[in-house]
């Protein structure tokens, strides 16, 4: 008996394979991760830089159209075509990308943890993160 791993949806095609999904998904993630990119572009505090990365990257692996788009775009394209050259996150990006969920532990540490094997735990995830973004030193964002 065998399983088939297709799934029947009523659009252009009677069936979208595990690859169709794949990159519909990723399709998805680049459109959120492009309305992140243009409020962190027009609203001060919010990285648009990062968003933008995503963007690229999701882009890339959903549609060679897709990346073509985002390749053309005036904004867009400078910052990754910059990144392309130099794909290394300066320390300025890796600690816009702590502080969200740094201060978010420290939320739950003050008001909503009263164990203190529960603030240890957190703790504990806290430094793991630290550490693991602090050691990011490459990022690539081509498809291979």
């Amino acid at each position: 008996m065998r399983i088939c791993l297709k799934i029947w949806i009523p659009l252009k095609k009677k069936f979208f394979t595990k690859m169709d999904i794949k990159k519909i998904t990723y399709f998805i993630l680049g459109i959120i991760s492009l309305i992140m990119a243009y409020i962190g572009i027009v609203l001060p505090g919010i990285p648009g830089t990062p968003f933008v990365l995503f963007t690229a990257f999701f882009f890339i692996r959903s549609s060679p159209k897709m990346q073509r788009w985002i390749m053309k775009q005036k904004i867009f394209s400078k910052i990754i075509r910059k990144f392309e050259d130099n794909p290394v996150l300066p320390i300025k990006y890796k600690l816009l990308l702590l502080f969200p969920i740094l201060s978010s532990i420290a939320i739950a540490e003050v008001f909503y943890l009263d164990s203190n094997t529960h603030r240890y735990i957190g703790i504990g995830i806290a430094i793991v993160i630290i550490i693991l973004v602090l050691r990011i030193k490459k990022i690539s964002i081509s498809k291979n």
